[in-house]
């Protein structure tokens, strides 16, 4: 990952320009692209980030919803399938400019439904003045986490447990938590996270480092199975093999992670009774004011979920400190 100078993104009438103010790294994707491990973004040279918030600073003629100054999250540079310049998107977020779609306009205007528009345009959600640039951009993993789990069917008195260890696995076992579960549990291969983990009031965080994962939980009387919901916030066949053993009667296995390996071999006769696998959907959208309302009313708090704020010129080390897993989540900011 370098640093480099790319044209000013150009917006069209229903566009703005944005100042990017933050970027977060997402280990799910952008360490995966960085390494060529994500199947489904392979063209290079790419502009990584998917986690930005940009504040609006010249609307094009027809966007009359984007109005100087608003903040939303998901600014871009290059939205997925285009190039600016010599440079695929990797979903483009990790940059000085970007831009944003005025959906609501090009719904008015041209009588097309919103869902027929590009999934990114329809995630333009705004971020209040008063929050922080790095909490903003927190709001992202914040909503598809309990946008997935609720797709999942969670339910009170449920018993979750979430593999991996970082930002978002921390994240689904706190929702979790929040949603009622009885039992919320992190199974991970850092102690740093995963005391960050029992600081956020989850029942149990066991490392599973050098063992299997049935033997990890185990090993803790708080973090006894079997589960309603495993959920594999890494993406790794390992991981779905090792947790079928775990799994209640009619409970769910959803991969949520994503890599080049997911190709699992799987025992069909060992799968409990009327359990499930799926593959994870996120609704961000969906559950936006939810979140907001959440972070006002102290419910949960952005800043629990990252360890790290860079200048735009330090990306590169922060990138590094989460391929040495040294970090939970990196925040980039471009001011």
């Amino acid at each position: 990952v370098e640093l480099r100078e790319v044209p000013m993104p150009q917006p069209g009438p229903y566009q703005a320009l944005t100042k990017i103010e933050a970027c977060s790294f997402c280990s799910s994707t952008d360490v995966k692209i960085a390494a060529g491990e994500l199947p489904f973004v392979n063209q290079y040279p790419c502009i990584i980030g998917h986690e930005a918030l940009g504040r609006v600073i010249e609307p094009g003629p027809k966007a009359r919803y984007l109005t100087e100054g608003l903040r939303l999250l998901r600014s871009t540079c290059a939205y997925p399938g285009t190039m600016l310049g010599e440079y695929h998107s990797g979903w483009g977020g990790m940059a000085e400019y970007g831009l944003v779609t005025d959906l609501r306009a090009m719904v008015e205007d041209l009588q097309i439904r919103a869902d027929q528009l590009p999934a990114v345009e329809q995630m333009h959600q705004p971020v209040p003045p008063e929050m922080s640039a790095p909490d903003g951009t927190m709001l992202i993993t914040l909503k598809e986490t309990l946008s997935s789990l609720q797709d999942m069917g969670m339910k009170p008195a449920a018993r979750v447990l979430v593999v991996g260890d970082g930002a978002v696995g921390l994240a689904f076992a706190y929702w979790a938590k929040v949603l009622g579960a009885s039992k919320a549990v992190v199974a991970g291969h850092h102690d740093v996270r995963l005391a960050q983990a029992r600081k956020l009031g989850l029942d149990a965080a066991v490392n599973s480092a050098g063992t299997t994962l049935s033997e990890a939980i185990a090993s803790d009387p708080a973090a006894s199975g079997p589960f309603d919901f495993i959920i594999d916030a890494v993406g790794h066949h390992k991981i779905v093999e090792e947790a079928i053993p775990l799994l209640a009667p009619w409970g769910t296995l959803a991969v949520y992670g994503t890599s080049a390996h997911l190709k699992a071999t799987v025992d069909v006769m060992a799968i409990p009774v009327g359990a499930r696998l799926l593959r994870a959907s996120t609704d961000e959208p969906r559950v936006h004011t939810q979140v907001l309302e959440a972070c006002r009313l102290g419910l949960v708090r952005p800043s629990d979920f990252y360890s790290h704020v860079l200048p735009l010129e330090r990306a590169a080390d922060g990138l590094e400190l989460l391929r040495r897993r040294e970090a939970l989540k990196v925040m980039v900011v471009m001011d």
